[in-house]
């Protein structure tokens, strides 16, 4: 069970039938869709996950919750997401076309939030820029893991966390203290920190198991932003990091570490200036 869930479970219990389901694409090394925290809920509803990263990301994005198994994600009764998985990270040679053409697949099949669970040295290659700035002008929320270079390494050195419109996303434990191998984000105009050490996930054979790494931070992040647009599908990239900002806990270098009951609660009280749901 991720951090701070029992409040949020509770609001998410009460507003699901206000819910919208939204997508999420998980680009990453495929999704075991037969999982039995997953069944259901993924797009294409196969199992094309054999490297386990991809399974154990959708699991902290969408796994169904109060199903009496396993763990929970903010998908409350599976009411608020699907899953769209898009192997393109399942090849040894994957590429930065490989990339870009998930990013801008997703992009065209109106998914919500993208979850981009790896990263690279350096800048990005053009093309993935090129789709990035393509998602974004389709209003898709973006959100990457910050990378695991340690506290001396900032997470402008890994793409996509370092492209512009990108969520980054740094891991803490479960006492909101960063992880000593999470890269910070304090360099980052939209980066953050969120729960990724140590907790549990779905294996991609079955079961559960526990990893860390900020590979397992975003996707929380990405899940939330897809609960959220549920309820406010009009909620833009930046208005869901102002929010982020507006509930977060500062650290002491001015970086936020997202507390996902206290952004449900921000989003619940600005409703009525930036939704058109109910």
């Amino acid at each position: 069970v991720v951090n701070g869930n029992d409040l949020a479970l509770q609001l998410l219990a009460e507003l699901q039938r206000y819910a919208t389901p939204q997508t999420v694409a998980v680009i990453d090394t495929g999704v075991n869709g037969f999982h039995e925290d997953l069944y259901g809920l993924v797009i294409p509803a196969v199992d094309s996950d054999q490297h386990g990263h991809g399974t154990a990301v959708a699991g902290r994005v969408a796994a169904n919750t109060n199903n009496g198994l396993g763990l929970a994600s903010l998908n409350y009764g599976g009411a608020y997401l699907w899953v769209r998985s898009y192997p393109a990270l399942a090849a040894e040679n994957a590429s930065g076309d490989d990339i870009a053409r998930a990013i801008i697949a997703a992009s065209n099949a109106d998914v919500s939030v993208i979850n981009m669970s790896f990263g690279g040295r350096g800048e990005a290659p053009a093309v993935v820029v090129e789709a990035i700035n393509y998602a974004l002008s389709k209003d898709v929320i973006l959100v990457a893991a910050a990378g695991n270079g340690g506290p001396g390494v900032p997470a402008t050195a890994f793409w996509p966390a370092n492209v512009e419109g990108v969520l980054a996303i740094s891991a803490v434990d479960r006492n909101n203290i960063p992880a000593e191998y999470a890269s910070r984000v304090d360099d980052l105009p939209l980066g953050a920190w969120s729960s990724g050490d140590g907790v549990c996930v779905l294996d991609h054979e079955g079961g559960y198991r526990r990893e860390s790494g900020t590979s397992f931070a975003a996707p929380q992040v990405a899940g939330l932003l897809g609960v959220a647009r549920s309820l406010c599908p009009t909620l833009t990239y930046k208005q869901a990091f102002a929010l982020l900002l507006l509930s977060g806990i500062v650290e002491e270098d001015g970086s936020i570490v997202f507390v996902q009951d206290r952004f449900l609660l921000a989003l619940a009280a600005a409703h009525k200036d930036i939704c058109t749901s109910p």
